[in-house]
Order: structure tokens, then sequence, then C-alpha cells
């Protein structure tokens, strides 16, 4: 059995807590950010949505397939196509107040 030398076990271990936590960038917590943000500043950084509603009360649903800075790679280490929809719902002024995540196939509409 080698023996590593302290500094490689420590750096091993930071390295790992770091790839541990990249893979959860796509937290509540990043949606959570845009909650009272308006939805021009969301389209400005995620880019184009895949989709866009308008609901009855003159608010609008807006729909990404895709999250900036997510990346999926199957077993064969191609990418993999979206798994699931991020829904961001704006009042008539365009103000952010709720996000729903679902997969691909199920609705954003239902409750």
């Amino acid at each position: 059995m080698i023996k590593l030398p302290i500094k490689s076990n420590v750096f091993g271990f930071f390295l790992l807590l770091q790839i541990v936590l990249g893979l959860g960038c796509t937290t509540p917590g990043m949606y959570n950010s845009w909650k009272g943000a308006h939805i021009s500043e969301l389209v400005e950084e995620w880019g184009k949505p895949h989709k866009k509603v308008r609901l009855e009360k003159g608010g609008v649903l807006v729909i990404y397939n895709k999250v900036p800075g997510e990346t999926r790679v199957n077993y064969l280490d191609n990418y993999s196509p979206p798994t699931k929809l991020v829904g961001f719902y704006a009042n008539k002024k365009g103000i952010i107040y709720k996000w729903k995540e679902k997969p691909l196939g199920k609705s954003l509409f239902k409750k």
C-alpha cells in the first residue's frame, strides 16, 4: 500500500467537495434568487425561453428546458437531452413571484 502525504489527502478531500457542490448548482436557491426580479432580466441572463405562455390574469409563464450551466452527460459521454422543465411565473408587471420544476412531459399548469 502506498502512503500519500497528508497534503494529497487534503487536496483530494477539497476536490471531492468542490465536485459534489458543483453538481448541486441548479438548486432551489438558484431559482428562488429570481423571485422579485423582472422577467426581462431572467431572459437576458438565461436566453430565449423554450416556451412563453400568457396567463389569465395578465401575467406570463416563461418555460425553460435547459438550465444555464447545467450539462448532462450520459454513461457514453454523450450529451443527453433535457429531462426537466423549469417555469417562472411573473405578474402583469413582469415581476417573478414563483417557479416550478417538473420532469419533461409533466404540465406546469396543473397545481
